[in-house]
């Protein structure tokens, strides 16, 4: 369980006791912050650790981490902070969503992140606050911004698609202020947005949900 800002909470169910990981100031193996943001376990099992100074994986045999943080020196690290969500996909490949750096994807065999910010052209990210992040059923990154609408990355063309506020399109999101994402049973995706909730399923754009939701 990730904490903020008391760390990462392990809960060992055979003995029934907690064991808690913090920042530890000199001790590199330490989360590299205790403000947890967001946590995911990939399919390998690993155990990723988001907080507000980088990105942290953890080693369940020795109990320690391996920390990922910002250095705008090195194009192939990571670019910013906070880490504020983290998304696996079919590839493997860990997303993390940053609060002032946009979207990485990050190779856990190289150890390399690649950068996508929001630098004004056609079919880039359209903020570089990215508050949440989903892979659907099908596969596709559904990316969360604040101010930016909804974004789906197009691996295919290694660029994303905006869908954004638009007076002239009923089908559009009402609000561009969005939260949290998720996938129900149905397949439709639901928006957590500045304006409340909002249905979407791709093929129909969004709809505002009846008074009950």
């Amino acid at each position: 369980m990730g904490n903020f800002p008391q760390g990462v909470n392990y809960h060992n169910r055979a003995t029934a006791v907690f064991t808690n990981y913090t920042h530890q100031f000199g001790r590199k193996r330490t989360l590299s912050n205790s403000a947890v943001l967001s946590m995911l376990q990939d399919r390998d099992g690993d155990i990723w650790v988001g907080t507000e100074v980088g990105l942290n994986r953890f080693d369940r045999k020795t109990g320690t981490f391996k920390r990922y943080t910002k250095d705008t020196g090195n194009p192939k690290a990571l670019q910013a902070d906070p880490a504020l969500s983290l998304a696996e996909d079919a590839d493997g490949n860990i997303w993390v969503g940053t609060g002032s750096g946009g979207l990485h994807r990050f190779n856990k065999h190289t150890e390399e992140f690649h950068q996508y910010t929001a630098t004004g052209a056609p079919n880039a990210l359209n903020s570089i606050a990215v508050w949440h992040l989903l892979v659907d059923r099908a596969g596709r990154l559904w990316v969360a911004t604040d101010s930016g609408g909804l974004n789906l990355y197009r691996p295919a063309t290694d660029d994303v698609e905006h869908f954004k506020v638009d007076a002239s399109d009923p089908a559009a999101p009402k609000y561009n202020y969005i939260w949290n994402i998720l996938q129900d049973r149905q397949g439709r995706i639901w928006l957590g947005t500045s304006g409340g909730l909002e249905e979407f399923t791709p093929s129909n754009g969004v709809r505002r949900p009846s008074a009950n939701y």
